[in-house]
């Protein structure tokens, strides 16, 4: 029940836009720092944070990890433990001994410290954004060396802090256009439909003020009392931290969905190709943890969770996802070869390569598809021959259209009636739901207003949909969703 609650909050915040494309946008810098158990947040004390710590000298301990006696080697652990991960590079000498039991020792506190290492690192970002929020200049001697760092995202965030400070502009990171559509190039020549959304940058989240927004009424059949609040925000913030724990900070700049031609019950497959930044190392050590099971495809490390799925973390900016209901028919090692070469076979597919040239890709949402004949079977697809996708941002508001075109203006026609009677059967089951459960109207109501907003019309041999979708293009992804919903 409370996970209910918690996922409801969350679709409130969502249609309500805010938040951008990192972990880190999704808590606030006081209450990172509360849950880490830091009361006092200052200068001096962020600073501290971001010095740079000296690796101690723990030979004595090192050689006590050898004792006979257990709580002698306890007691060594604990205190190694202590230093931090400065004295990493000392137990890893020793992990690589040839006393194994020392050796295995020592690769046990090794592995004790990576688990503290995501955290360690997310406190230096955190510390920079704090010092950017205090706005004083006694700040700047910390942060700008910082500029130059090598450390994933520190400079990124030190440049923020100093900008904050200076009283300047800042502009997080952007994804270009044609660096976006070097991942649609990967793709294999045999998809017959190409979606490719752009995550919002720079925008902040602060769930608490969301919770306090949410009016006191059930919630799923719980009535929302202070107690409820309180429970529902720990929730938010222990899974919060239990990510960035396992994860450090993650930004998706965007991700490209490709779909086979042929896809059905036991055929096709899916690839998603997610753009951002984040630790590899630290993925794949997540994966394991969650007993995803690594599989080799010739050097290259995939994961697969269970399912008919595998996951590629193939390198800092690129995480890859293959999905299909034949484990023989996913195009996984055609996917790698292409994430290797930088170049893949869509381009080959001059029905798709035609379509993508009539769309605007420097949109944040945009998609075609080449209606195949897998598409057709037992859908409104039936009527068609093409079908685009192309969005406008306006403000908090995101126009949406999808164009189908077909070659039968009377099968056009039909198939737009169709569509037009699920949306309205769809809306008045929202406003009957609405209406009969009090609690769900802070849900309800942003998903009735896209639902009202959509226009399904034809014109000749062309039916076109439009919609307007207001908050991230997480959002906006629900209108292609229920699109491809009533086609199929």
């Amino acid at each position: 029940m409370m996970m209910f609650g918690l996922l409801q909050v969350l679709m409130i915040a969502l249609t309500g836009g805010g938040g951008g494309n990192e972990l880190l946008d999704y808590i606030t810098t006081e209450a990172y720092w509360q849950q880490r158990g830091v009361n006092v947040v200052d200068v001096q004390s962020m600073q501290a944070r971001l010095a740079t710590a000296e690796a101690a000298d723990i030979s004595r301990q090192l050689q006590n990890l050898g004792s006979s006696m257990p709580r002698v080697r306890e007691a060594a652990g604990s205190e190694i433990l202590g230093k931090g991960m400065a004295v990493l590079p000392q137990l890893e000498a020793v992990a690589r001994s040839g006393n194994p039991d020392v050796a295995a020792r020592a690769q046990e506190l090794i592995d004790r410290l990576a688990t503290q290492a995501q955290l360690v690192k997310v406190d230096r970002l955190m510390a920079m954004r704090a010092l950017g929020e205090l706005g004083d200049k006694a700040a700047l001697t910390t942060l700008e060396p910082l500029l130059k760092s090598e450390t994933l995202f520190e400079a990124q965030y030190a440049q923020e802090a100093v900008a904050h400070i200076q009283g300047k502009k800042y502009e997080a990171p952007k994804l270009t256009a044609e660096a976006r559509m070097s991942d649609v190039w990967l793709l294999p020549a045999d998809v017959g439909a190409v979606v490719q959304a752009v995550l919002p940058t720079g925008g902040k989240f602060d769930f608490k003020a969301i919770l306090d927004k949410v009016p006191a009424v059930p919630l799923f059949g719980t009535e929302a009392t202070p107690e409820m609040r309180a429970q529902l925000l720990a929730e938010y913030y222990k899974g919060f931290m239990e990510i960035a724990g396992r994860l450090g900070n993650v930004r998706i700049d965007s991700a490209t969905l490709g779909v086979a031609d042929n896809i059905g019950n036991h055929a096709g497959y899916v690839v998603v190709i997610v753009r951002g930044l984040y630790d590899p190392a630290a993925a794949k050590a997540a994966l394991v943890e969650t007993h995803a099971n690594l599989e080799l495809i010739g050097d290259t490390e995939t994961y697969a969770p269970g399912g008919e799925m595998l996951m590629i973390p193939f390198a800092k900016d690129r995480f890859v996802f293959v999905a299909g209901p034949e484990r023989e028919l996913m195009p996984v090692a055609a996917v790698i070869e292409s994430l290797k070469a930088s170049k893949g076979k869509l381009e080959s597919n001059e029905a798709i390569t035609a379509l993508i040239k009539t769309v605007d890709t420097t949109a944040e949402l945009w998609g075609v598809m080449k209606v195949s004949a897998a598409y057709r079977l037992g859908s409104p697809l039936a009527a068609f021959d093409t079908v685009t996708m192309s969005s406008v941002r306006k403000g908090e508001m995101t126009d949406i259209t999808i164009t189908a075109k077909g070659s039968d203006k009377e099968k056009v026609a039909q198939a737009v009636s169709m569509m037009q009677g699920q949306v309205a059967m769809a809306l008045n089951e929202m406003k009957g739901q609405m209406a009969e459960q009090e609690g769900l109207a802070p849900t309800m109501e942003p998903m009735i207003k896209i639902m009202e907003s959509i226009e399904i019309k034809a014109q000749d041999d062309t039916a076109t949909i439009k919609a307007q979708v207001k908050g991230n293009m997480v959002n906006a992804l629900l209108l292609p969703l229920m699109g491809m919903g009533m086609m199929f």
